[in-house]
């Protein structure tokens, strides 16, 4: 047996083994946890197996020195939770689906807004006041469910803020959203470039590491003999670490900060530019609302008005054909 110790089918049964014993006693104490000895390509899981640190390298970290290994498992870890974010991601955006399916038919048939029908359509007169007494009369004219299927409250909130008084002052506050949107999108733009490029670095010292790693474990399979295939292997692992340094000389890589920090930082960074695109959004939808309110109101109201009249009529024919059948 003591023979066999390196032989690959008794570590598979052993792994087998202690993935058993493990799981047996999550079970016997009510932990949902389990443990799998499998790869993570035999599970068809997609994740990113770590490579091997060894004491030396944990050593190495604890006193504060910079070691490859640990470096690239941090960069292995916060790619495989990037990855298990989006599968998260994917199954909400899936729920979400399945539920405005359900829900499509009841939206579909909310249809308009209740409005009041006590006050006749010629009563609607055309004002030439400011956009704040137009919005403020067409907001007297509706019903409460009708100003909050129009956002007439959004857009007199609005007004009072941005302090709009006329069609040129929507004319400018456009121009400044615009201006920042464009500002902030370029933003956005260099920090996801700069992400790509510290990941691409990132990824070739991963992979050229892990080749020198599998190099470095055939020269010590080769063990004293073998001069020549252990001289070419060691000349492929010196380039190879060559390669490596120049990719850490590049400026997308972090010399004085942790990847998974630099990234953090980063992504940080573009949600706040995200959100300032949220607003400027936002801010456009009002002001689309605020100069199709202002506008045509008289209409708005009318349409209103004729919709639940002939909604009306159409429950009293259809109530009538019911009675005489």
């Amino acid at each position: 047996m003591c023979a066999d110790w390196n032989n690959n089918n008794n570590v598979e049964l052993w792994r087998e083994d202690w993935a058993r014993v493990n799981n047996k006693l999550f079970k016997e104490k009510g932990l949902k946890i389990r443990v799998d000895h499998r790869s993570y390509e035999r599970q068809d899981v997609n994740r990113v197996p770590t490579i091997h640190e060894g004491y030396g390298a944990r050593l190495r970290a604890k006193n504060g020195k910079e070691c490859d290994r640990i470096e690239i498992n941090r960069y292995i870890t916060n790619i495989n939770e990037k990855i298990k974010g989006y599968e998260n991601d994917i199954h909400k955006l899936k729920n979400e689906m399945i539920e405005l399916n359900r829900d499509m038919d009841v939206k579909m048939k909310s249809g308009r807004e209740e409005i009041s029908l006590e006050r006749p359509k010629s009563s609607y007169k055309t004002t030439d006041s400011g956009i704040k007494e137009i919005l403020k009369e067409l907001k007297e004219k509706l019903s409460d469910k009708a100003n909050k299927h129009l956002r007439v409250d959004r857009a007199l909130i609005y007004v009072d803020k941005r302090k709009i008084k006329t069609d040129n002052d929507i004319k400018v506050i456009r121009s400044q959203l615009s201006t920042i949107r464009t500002d902030y999108g370029n933003r956005i733009d260099a920090i996801d470039d700069y992400i790509n490029r510290m990941n691409s670095i990132y990824d070739n010292i991963l992979r050229k590491s892990r080749e020198v790693n599998s190099l470095e474990n055939e020269v010590e399979e080769l063990g004293i003999f073998k001069f020549k295939q252990k001289k070419y292997l060691n000349e492929r692992i010196e380039e190879l670490k060559n390669e490596i340094n120049e990719f850490k000389e590049s400026e997308f890589y972090q010399k004085n900060l942790k990847y998974t920090d630099k990234l953090d930082e980063l992504k940080r960074e573009r949600k706040e530019c995200l959100e300032v695109l949220k607003k400027c959004d936002n801010e456009n939808s009002i002001l689309y609302d605020i100069e199709t309110l202002s506008k045509d109101n008289n209409k708005l109201i009318g349409n209103l008005n004729n919709d639940k009249k002939n909604d009306i009529n159409f429950k009293v024919k259809r109530y009538s054909n019911e009675l005489e059948l």
